[in-house]
């Protein structure tokens, strides 16, 4: 079995397994072996990291299927594509990953100029679109930046597990009674 890379910055993408989960994928992979490849790119893991950590602690064999990518944000793409695609995740999760599909897709745009000639480019709602493709409330939207902006880490963090004690209208509030309002200055 070769050694295969881990980019923090891909691996970061990902949503942790609950505990519980990993408990569960281990137990099966040792009964049933790694069923399905880890996906590399040039070595590196882009898909399968709980797998290959468990294939390598206890020495089970294990598949890669390599993907091809032209750069760093086209893994990126692919990567939060799949985990939107296959995962249980929480509706904080799913925005969060949707937001950062938006940063890598149109760093500081709000236009979409695939669509058009540039003399024809169409604004577009990022907001709304990232609601929809979350499948949350457009306000739900502007909340979870604002977590994501000033929230500690452990809060994000059980946000994006799907904590029971916590939601996003909940973790939203208290963090803006800290806030004050800023008053424009004329």
């Amino acid at each position: 079995m070769k050694t295969l890379k881990i980019n923090k910055e891909f691996s970061e993408l990902i949503p942790h397994l609950q505990p519980e989960e990993y408990i569960l994928l281990e137990e099966s992979i040792q009964k049933e072996g790694c069923r399905d490849p880890i996906f590399i790119w040039n070595d590196t893991i882009i898909d399968g990291y709980n797998r290959y950590q468990i294939c390598k602690k206890h020495k089970i064999e294990y598949k890669t299927k390599e993907i091809k990518f032209k750069d760093n944000n086209e893994a990126k793409i692919w990567i939060i594509n799949n985990q939107l695609a296959r995962r249980n995740l929480s509706a904080y999760a799913k925005v969060e990953l949707n937001l950062i599909l938006e940063d890598i897709l149109s760093p500081g745009q709000g236009y979409r100029s695939d669509l058009e000639p540039l003399s024809n480019l169409t604004k577009v709602n990022t907001s709304k679109e990232i609601a929809k493709q979350s499948k949350v409330a457009e306000g739900t939207v502007h909340k979870v930046k604002f977590i994501r902006d000033n929230a500690d880490e452990e809060t994000k963090e059980k946000l994006r597990e799907g904590n029971k004690e916590l939601s996003i209208n909940k973790v939203y509030s208290t963090l803006f009674k800290f806030f004050k309002p800023l008053k424009l200055l004329r």
